[in-house]
């Protein structure tokens, strides 16, 4: 094999890694954007999750709330009662 040659396949060598190279960079940056992307979308639905779980809780704070303003009453009347 004579110096040119090598020279040649060194060449061609070079050029693949180089394109090797190019095209992991773009996927680099590709996967970069996507993940970029995802942790938006985890942040959104995050804040989604928090207002879900007070809207949830919401109603069975009230229905506690009421609960307790019944159990009032209800005492209330017995003590009523026991004083006629």
């Amino acid at each position: 094999m004579t110096i040119d040659e090598r020279i040649e396949r060194l060449t061609e060598r070079h050029e693949a890694l180089a394109q090797s190279v190019e095209i992991v960079t773009h996927d680099i940056a590709a996967l970069t954007q996507s993940v970029e992307t995802t942790s938006r979308d985890v942040a959104a639905l995050t804040g989604h999750m928090a207002n879900m779980m007070q809207a949830i809780t919401r109603p069975g704070n009230t229905g506690a709330i009421h609960n307790l303003q019944i159990q009032d009453i209800e005492s209330r009347l017995t003590r009523l009662e026991q004083l006629k």
